[in-house]
């Protein structure tokens, strides 16, 4: 849910390194730094916990170190280095408040699950090497999206793009990436990893046909089901204001790359008109596929969210857990909920 934040990406780092060597990077943004870079937890309603506890608190949500206001409505990027890797978990009240509050708040992204990073290598096939570079990151740079400039009590401007937003925020990704101690983009509301090269790769490959570099934003994962069935998915279209698509089918039914495209063409066909599908709905695909769409406020995987369920019109016989509550994570387990 977008509360506070709108939008949140990360950039692995190598090694630990300040504001004030990334800040020449953004010099045509006119980055500014906070005048104030540590959040002091000293509220009288945190008098309770205890010091360990406020420590916790200000590691993981003291934000916002240099700033850079959109220059056409009162949007603002925040961009700090948190000293710590990635935190795949959400903490705990006891000994991870801190944590687990800037998990709730929305400071890692507005629609980020745990496991993210871990789900991310799984479905990028890259895991050992991915996992290997991983085990080296020792900090991260956090880039956030706020229409607050006090961080509390948001309201988005009558002019809010989602879509606007995170092509600005690319621009500022893409300069931070030139930085010798980055490894990886990480977008862990979309679960995507990109080094510098792929992710300039990407900008440039939609620029040239005008159109939104969906995947630098949301990924797609190929899911075994039960039955020999399958499931394709998209993550991260939240991001965009829009609802994931689903897409369930028999093992044989089509290639991959057939349906990746019957999902990234849904999806941009949704940023194009303003407009969802409706359940019942019948389109036709690309590759001559027809598919009747669902609308489900449960997602089939991992994580849980409101979706549009395609299935194959030519197949007449569905296999049941498709009709009970039942989670597939993208590594072949699954759970019943």
């Amino acid at each position: 849910m977008k509360v506070i934040f709108t939008q949140g990406f990360c950039i692995l780092l190598k090694e630990l390194i300040t504001v004030d060597d990334i800040k020449p990077l953004l010099s045509h943004f006119n980055p500014m730094c906070s005048s104030s870079k540590k959040k002091e937890i000293n509220d009288e309603k945190y008098k309770i916990i205890s010091e360990a506890q406020k420590k916790s608190m200000e590691k993981w949500m003291t934000i916002g170190s240099l700033y850079i206001d959109l220059p056409d409505n009162d949007g603002r990027i925040l961009i700090d280095i948190v000293d710590n890797q990635w935190p795949d978990h959400m903490g705990d009240v006891k000994d991870e408040i801190g944590l687990l509050s800037a998990w709730s708040m929305g400071f890692f992204g507005p629609f980020v699950y745990p496991k993210s990073l871990e789900r991310t290598l799984l479905i990028y096939n890259q895991f050992k090497e991915s996992k290997a570079h991983f085990s080296k990151h020792q900090a991260f740079i956090r880039i956030l999206m706020t229409y607050t400039k006090k961080q509390d009590n948001p309201e988005n401007p009558d002019n809010y793009d989602p879509l606007k937003e995170l092509m600005y925020m690319n621009k500022i990704t893409s300069k931070l990436l030139e930085h010798p101690e980055t490894l990886y983009y990480f977008n862990p509301n979309g679960e995507v990893l990109l080094n510098k090269e792929q992710f300039d790769n990407k900008l440039l490959h939609y620029q040239k046909y005008n159109t939104p570099p969906i995947p630098i934003w949301s990924n797609v994962r190929r899911i075994k089901l039960e039955d020999n069935w399958t499931l394709m998915d998209s993550v991260g279209a939240q991001q965009l204001d829009l609802c994931d698509i689903e897409v369930v089918f028999p093992n044989d039914y089509a290639p991959s790359n057939h349906i990746f495209e019957v999902i990234m063409n849904s999806i941009l066909y949704l940023i194009n008109q303003g407009l969802g599908f409706n359940d019942g709905e019948t389109i036709d695909g690309v590759y001559g596929y027809i598919w009747h769409i669902g609308v489900f406020e449960k997602s089939l995987s991992v994580p849980p969210r409101k979706v549009y369920r395609f299935y194959p019109s030519d197949i007449k016989e569905f296999p049941s857990f498709l009709h009970y509550d039942k989670i597939f994570e993208p590594d072949g387990n699954k759970k019943d909920t």
